[in-house]
């Protein structure tokens, strides 16, 4: 194994995508969608379903990034392994930075995607 570090940010990464989907489901999707929607966006079945499934796919798509973290644990890092840690870094610090100041500090979210992008961005280097 090239880079167990890897692996912690793989699992804080799919752990990351898991919690968003049962607890934003549990916490906001569900309540949001349990309103009677008379009026505005939320009134169309299919814009709702949207909503669902959009809540969703980012946890998909953490997930994919836990895997591609994971994979590259595993495999010497070369010229591409390396851009492709700094890519993933910047993009979880940079959703770090920005959770941080939009829920000003309330959002249990933004110390899991600094410690993601850090590792990365550690990693890569």
């Amino acid at each position: 194994m090239e880079q167990p570090v890897l692996l912690v940010a793989a699992a804080l990464t799919l752990a990351v995508g898991l919690l968003h989907s049962w607890l934003g489901e549990r916490m906001l999707i569900a309540p949001l969608l349990a309103l009677p929607a008379r009026d505005g966006p939320l009134a169309r079945a299919s814009l709702r379903r949207v909503l669902r499934n959009a809540w969703h796919i980012t946890s998909v798509a953490w997930a994919g990034m836990g895997l591609v973290l994971a994979s590259l644990a595993f495999a010497p890092l070369e010229s591409s392994g390396r851009k492709m840690l700094v890519i993933i870094g910047l993009m979880f610090a940079g959703q770090a930075l920005f959770v941080l100041a939009t829920s000003r500090g309330r959002h249990v979210g933004w110390p899991f995607f600094a410690a993601i992008g850090a590792i990365s961005l550690w990693a890569a280097a």
